[in-house]
């Protein structure tokens, strides 16, 4: 594990990569093209240590890490381009194309060795939290998950990406974790419940003007017992209404834009939709 830590932390210094590029190049260009270079060297040095055959592989805008067989790789691949376009085609002018590089995915076949990665850069984390998949942010932001079933990675790679192109925007949590649920629910086989009459009457019986401004704030989204499961579900069924009732996608996106946490997206969404967030909302 000593040799693995020397890769990320501290002595693969990203800050220091980044400085050299800004400092050598001039255009996005060349700063695409160095990015790219540096991500492939960091995974071919990281491919070393794994060893048990791990290779780097390609697509237009991914390079993905794994031991695993050609096909499995390709599937990663091709589903993660996939879901890309689908969400840029989703999110409009909101989503961030402007990456340097490639987007980078690692798959790592023993769960043991998964779990001692992740929790070098999360060592407050518990086990249950490292089951399915995480998204690291510190040095070259990538997406590491064990070997599985691509129908438990596919959901928590949307998750990703869609937080990857929104990431520039101080949206508020109840919309982001909305829009996450909408293009998992969209691009996956992995289904969200049917807003029906039955869940809707459950949603009534829970929520009260106080839950709701601790909704619109986030806080009851880290919340312990249901008020986390109730914030979730209500995300994605605000988040549905609003793209179907009005069937803009161009003002959602518009919405997304200018939405901000600091009133909830409140004088975004009345901006944009020409009514209150709050009245919008009401059971």
């Amino acid at each position: 594990m000593n040799d693995l830590i020397k890769f990320y932390h501290p002595d693969w210094d990203w800050t220091a990569i980044d400085n050299r590029i800004e400092s050598e190049c001039s255009d996005d260009a060349c700063k695409n093209d160095a990015w790219y270079k540096a991500s492939l060297e960091w995974l071919a040095a990281l491919s070393e240590v794994f060893g048990n055959n791990y290779q780097t592989e390609e697509s237009d805008n991914f390079l993905l890490l794994s031991s695993e067989d050609k096909s499995y790789r390709r599937s990663v691949l091709d589903f993660s381009e996939k879901a890309l376009n689908c969400i840029y085609t989703a999110l409009g002018t909101a989503a961030n194309d402007s990456v340097y590089g490639k987007r980078v995915i690692i798959v790592i076949h023993s769960y043991g060795f998964y779990q001692s990665y992740v929790e070098a850069f999360f060592p407050e984390f518990k086990d249950d939290f490292l089951v399915s998949g995480e998204f690291v942010d510190l040095g070259y932001e990538h997406s590491v998950f064990p070997y599985q079933n691509l129908s438990i990675t596919e959901p928590i790679l949307v998750g990703h990406l869609v937080g990857g192109v929104l990431c520039h925007l101080p949206l508020p949590t109840w919309l982001l974790e909305g829009v996450r649920s909408e293009m998992i629910n969209q691009i996956t086989s992995y289904g969200s419940a049917i807003v029906n009459d039955e869940l809707l009457d459950r949603h009534r019986m829970f929520w009260s003007d106080e839950k709701i401004e601790h909704f619109l704030s986030g806080d009851l989204f880290n919340s312990s017992g249901d008020g986390c499961g109730f914030s979730m579900e209500l995300a994605r069924i605000l988040v549905r209404e609003i793209l179907y009732s009005d069937d803009d996608k161009e003002k959602f996106s518009k919405f997304l834009e200018n939405a901000n946490y600091q009133d909830a997206g409140e004088s975004a969404f009345c901006g944009v939709y020409g009514t209150s967030l709050r009245s919008f909302i009401a059971f």
